[in-house]
């Protein structure tokens, strides 16, 4: 998700694209680990089901917006 993101933010060329691309993976898995760690408060939820939960769609709408 973060690479089609970062190339569709700031173009194709690669010294942007990477940068971009890491920066915004780390902020979509620290925001995954605060939501997955406040849904449940006693107990935590697995922060893989919660990015799931957050690729998923945007995965299925770029597939289809690409055909």
């Amino acid at each position: 998700m973060a690479p089609h993101v970062a190339r569709r933010s700031f173009g194709s060329k690669h010294i942007y694209t990477l940068p971009t691309s890491a920066m915004f993976r780390g902020a979509l898995v620290i925001f995954s680990d605060i939501i997955a760690r406040t849904i449940i408060s006693p107990s935590e939820f697995p922060v893989g089901a919660v990015t799931t939960l957050i690729g998923a769609p945007f995965l299925h709408t770029y597939i289809l917006k690409s055909r």
